[in-house]
């Protein structure tokens, strides 16, 4: 949906990736794209966000984190909010796989172009 026809809400997109400077460059995407934008360095830092925001209408989420792993993150999501949204990006391939097995997932593989992203993005909002 280009920018024109986004409706009047601005939806809210949760980015949780442990690399400062995907998240940096995504945030910065979505927000020249009318997106407002939460970002998260870790899956603890994302579950507080989620907990404290609940206007959270999508979340982009990278799989392979160090610690609190993409996949178990997304089980904790689905305990609070079973029906938001989430895209999962990676770029070991994993994303399929657990985008099979999970309602209301989405996956881009990196590296993605920002017009995949924002694809992925509308599908998850329609």
């Amino acid at each position: 949906m280009p920018n024109d026809e986004r409706p009047t809400t601005v939806p809210h997109v949760l980015v949780v990736d442990d690399d400062p400077d995907v998240r940096h460059v995504v945030t910065r995407i979505l927000e020249q794209r009318n997106f407002r934008v939460t970002a998260a360095s870790d899956g603890a830092d994302a579950l507080s966000q989620l907990h404290a925001s609940s206007d959270v209408a999508v979340v982009v989420l990278d799989l392979a984190m160090p610690g609190m792993s993409g996949e178990d993150v997304l089980r904790a999501i689905r305990v609070d909010r079973p029906t938001l949204r989430v895209i999962v990006s990676s770029g070991y391939g994993e994303a399929e796989g657990i985008a099979g097995d999970a309602e209301h997932v989405e996956t881009v593989a990196k590296p993605y172009r920002p017009s995949e992203l924002i694809a992925a993005i509308d599908r998850a909002l329609d």
